[in-house]
């Protein structure tokens, strides 16, 4: 049996390119930050700190505890990390949209719902795609296929 690593908020994670590598940041499970800065060599905390994040998302843990993306070291966060970012959501079948907050869904218009990440809870082999179209300038085809349809 494979054992399971643990992991807390703070700590931070690195993802493997084919010749690159970018970092990510456990903020409150599954939340988790992805930084915008790619590398090929290795960083020291501190200045992985120091670069902005691209997006927050949710994601499946399993990149995570089964060590696809090992765990690099920890911080604890810093104060503008424990916000939580508004989602959006849209009901499959009427095609109506919603903000997600705080574990509330409010009715929501195309206008509040642009530039929100959608509900939803990604796999790795999804954020890998997405991260990668976003370093190489690209639209990710995973993004396209989470975006609200018009109602």
């Amino acid at each position: 049996m494979t054992k399971r690593l643990k992991y807390q908020s703070g700590d931070f994670f690195k993802i493997k390119f084919i010749n690159s590598f970018s970092y990510g940041r456990v903020l409150s499970s599954p939340l988790m930050a992805f930084y915008d800065k790619t590398y090929t060599e290795d960083q020291p905390l501190d200045v992985i700190c120091k670069a902005n994040i691209a997006f927050k998302i949710w994601i499946n843990d399993e990149a995570i505890v089964s060590g696809r993306w090992p765990i690099i070291g920890h911080i604890h966060l810093d104060v503008s990390l424990l916000s939580i970012p508004k989602f959006f959501k849209q009901d499959p079948i009427s095609r109506k949209l919603y903000t997600y907050e705080n574990g509330i869904e409010s009715p929501a218009s195309i206008d509040e719902c642009m530039g929100l990440e959608k509900a939803a809870v990604w796999a790795p082999k999804h954020v890998e795609e997405r991260l990668e179209s976003f370093f190489l300038g690209k639209k990710s085809k995973y993004m396209l296929m989470v975006n609200f349809i018009k109602p």
